[in-house]
């Protein structure tokens, strides 16, 4: 008797799933020094400033001038055992320092600025009114 074949049925195949569109990262070299965005300042600020510009897809460039990142959210040891945040306001150092004395607040904020001290009782209003 002759061998006969009988058609099987078989089930359509299955589509791999489409792998999700990703740009690949631009590579950079020495001699290619063009950025999309430039962020000055490598404080908490620009720093969270350059890394949504870089997730967008801009190639964004961070610029600090001392040898830290982080600016105002970093502590350093100043003294042995002694961690302080190093921010200061001004470049020479001078500093604005703040406690629980309102009239002292308001003493220390004119040394830097008369006109503002003048609008912080209208600003510590503002601030309990919010708490």
């Amino acid at each position: 008797m002759p061998k006969t074949t009988t058609p099987t049925a078989t089930a359509p195949k299955a589509k791999a799933p489409k792998a999700p569109k990703t740009t690949a990262p631009r590579t950079t070299s020495s001699t290619d020094r063009t950025y999309d965005a430039i962020v000055i300042g490598g404080g908490h600020n620009g720093l969270v400033n350059g890394a949504y510009l870089a997730k967008a897809g801009l190639r964004t460039l961070i610029l600090e001038r001392r040898n830290v990142v982080g600016g105002a959210a970093i502590t350093e040891e100043l003294r042995p055992g002694f961690w302080f945040t190093t921010f200061c306001p001004k470049e020479d150092g001078d500093y604005l320092l703040l406690g629980q004395d309102h009239a002292e607040n308001q003493k220390e904020i004119a040394r830097h600025s008369r006109h503002d001290a003048d609008a912080y009782d209208a600003f510590n209003h503002d601030v309990l009114k919010v708490l």
